[in-house]
């Protein structure tokens, strides 16, 4: 791995790290407004230099998909809240085998039968 490479890697991890549970949510803005801009390259055309020609279909995709990635990093940011939520307090320890409280049975002699 180059220098460059090394350097690249870094920082987007550090970037990624910044951003870490809303990089959906980001990706799924990007989606609609790459949906947006290529609507209104769509109704004149050439007015953003450098977009790709879009029909309709992959316009209404775009967008349709950048709603779902928003709705799915909503979902993963309440999880990851509800699971931290959920964590036992730092002081907390599961009972030992000895402390738990033993059942015990009368003795029962099986010549007797049960009487009742």
């Amino acid at each position: 791995m180059s220098a460059t490479n090394w350097i690249i890697t870094k920082g987007v991890r550090w970037v990624g790290s910044l951003f870490d549970g809303y990089k959906t949510k980001i990706g799924g803005a990007g989606l609609i407004l790459t949906g947006i801009v290529a609507a209104i390259n769509l109704i004149w055309p050439g007015a953003v230099p450098g977009m790709p020609d879009m029909d309709i279909d992959q316009i209404i995709g775009s967008i349709t998909g950048g709603l779902i990635a928003i709705g799915l990093g909503s979902k993963i940011d309440k999880n990851t809240a509800a699971v931290l939520a959920a964590q036992p307090p730092a002081d907390w320890r599961a009972p030992d085998a000895v402390q738990q409280q033993i059942i015990t049975t009368p003795d029962i002699d099986p010549a007797e039968g049960i009487k009742g």
